[in-house]
């Protein structure tokens, strides 16, 4: 089976490998369609050890863990052939205190498909039956959004928003968009805030207003005046720039909810005095639960019409290198995906523009 092999920091090289073989019981075999470039794929790939932890037992390997993918063999037989899946990628150890306390996302020997094993970047791949998710008819691109969509998940329930109540979501990439669909799901007021056009506007499939203005001190008044001059219920980072979440701690309300969900290595000025003099909940927020990911999925079905208007850039699986180099230098797409294979089901719907 062909493969695209992250072989060091910046080389990637696409190579026949062994397929790998009959599925034992408790595993499922999958033909990856679909999957999605992330930021901490691209950190792996430029070998930002810091920015994603593990990564430095990473190399080589086969990247992807944003997967949707289609049956070749259940042994189980809970999943048919050809059924359409999408892969919770998150491996826990089961003992830690982390995982005793039912966060398996912060469990602390974590591995995850497509970073510490290998991933969907392959015409093949075993998983656990345990981390496969059915889906319905929907296209391989919005199965390949689950994973992103799930992250969205965990951090609107990490931020305690409920109906009524005013979010501002900085980065419009596809895990800010999935937080703005979580948002919208629970009937939060959202404001998405992106410099790049095509990904400020893709808000609106989920109801959220959006500005491209990233100016602090305007985005202050813009936000004041949405929330009666008070600010924020809710600010949710998914840009891992330190600047964006000092200026997240402006635009919050007192005693509102930070979340940190952005992943990045680099370090910068924030002010601690406005974390203490608005007595402030500052969170992080990894990955998501199984259950959480389960909602996903069930989201995404809801959602497909609108999951399948984002506006991507697919490569083919010989792509794969350019893909990674290129993600992070996309304005004009939510998400850059791998197509590695040509699915035999499920014929996806035509790809369009917001």
């Amino acid at each position: 089976m062909r493969a695209a092999i992250t072989t060091a920091s910046r080389e990637v090289a696409v190579r026949d490998l062994e397929p790998p073989g009959a599925p034992r019981p408790g595993e499922v075999l999958l033909r990856p369609l679909a999957v999605g470039i992330c930021g901490s794929d691209v950190h792996l790939y430029d070998g930002d050890d810091a920015a994603l932890s593990g990564s430095a037992r990473g190399l080589p390997r086969v990247q992807g863990h944003e997967i949707g993918a289609e049956v070749m063999h259940d042994p189980s037989g809970r999943l048919a052939v050809g059924e359409r899946v999408a892969v919770w990628p998150l491996l826990s150890c089961g003992s830690c205190h982390m995982c005793a306390a039912g966060a398996v996302n912060a469990c602390l020997e974590l591995s995850i498909i497509g970073v510490h094993r290998d991933g969907g970047l392959a015409e093949q791949i075993m998983v656990p039956g345990s981390q496969v998710v059915r889906l319905g008819a929907v296209s391989d691109v919005v199965a390949a959004l689950v994973e992103p969509l799930s992250v969205g998940v965990h951090a609107v329930a990490r931020s305690g928003v409920g109906e009524g109540d005013r979010a501002v979501v900085f980065g419009g990439g596809a895990v800010g968009q999935g937080i703005c669909l979580a948002l919208a799901d629970r009937g939060a007021d959202v404001l998405l805030v992106d410099p790049a056009r095509a990904r400020a506007e893709a808000g609106a499939l989920w109801g959220a207003s959006t500005t491209t203005d990233t100016d602090r001190e305007r985005l202050r008044e813009r936000v004041l005046d949405r929330t009666d001059g008070r600010g924020a219920d809710a600010v949710l980072e998914a840009t891992g720039i330190p600047a964006v979440l000092d200026t997240a701690l402006d635009v919050v309300r007192v005693g509102g909810t930070v979340v940190v969900v952005g992943l990045g290595s680099a370090s910068g000025p924030v002010h601690p005095g406005t974390i203490a003099a608005k007595e402030l909940r500052i969170l992080g927020s990894s990955c998501c639960t199984g259950e959480e990911f389960a909602l996903a999925a069930e989201m995404a079905g809801r959602w497909a019409t609108e999951l399948d208007r984002l506006p991507v850039l697919r490569h083919p699986l010989e792509g794969s290198g350019g893909a990674l180099a290129t993600a992070h230098h996309a304005p004009d797409v939510v998400k850059v995906l791998v197509d590695v294979a040509v699915p035999s089901t499920v014929e996806p719907r035509p790809e369009e523009s917001v």
